[in-house]
């Protein structure tokens, strides 16, 4: 399975077409939030599941702040970090994820 994970694009979406031109096909699409516009957009730009969560600079879009989703047997959590306050370290997100047996959560927001 092949997915494209990405962050941050803040409504840059000729870039994230760029990205997904280069990479091929995908299987999954995750953007881990700061869309800032265009969600339909980059639905749109890929024929596959697409799991978009809302960050700090998304005020103007509905999109969740977190997202809970299979991928295989692995139970995933993305969310774009500032609520668990990932400049700062991971414990919280940690935290998180133990309590509700995630095996793989992922996070933008620190632009890394």
């Amino acid at each position: 399975m092949k997915i494209l994970v990405i962050s941050d694009s803040h409504g840059k979406n000729d870039d994230v077409k760029h990205v997904i031109k280069q990479v091929g096909d995908i299987d999954m699409l995750i953007h881990l939030g700061d869309v800032e516009r265009g969600p339909d957009y980059i639905r749109g730009l890929v024929n596959c599941p697409v799991h978009i969560v809302a960050g700090n600079n998304d005020n103007d879009v509905t999109l969740p702040y977190g997202e809970t989703f299979m991928i295989g047997e692995y139970r995933v959590y993305i969310t774009h970090g500032h609520r668990f306050y990932v400049n700062s370290g991971v414990s919280c997100l940690e935290e998180y994820a133990i309590a509700n047996k995630i095996d793989i959560a992922m996070y933008g927001h620190t632009h890394m």
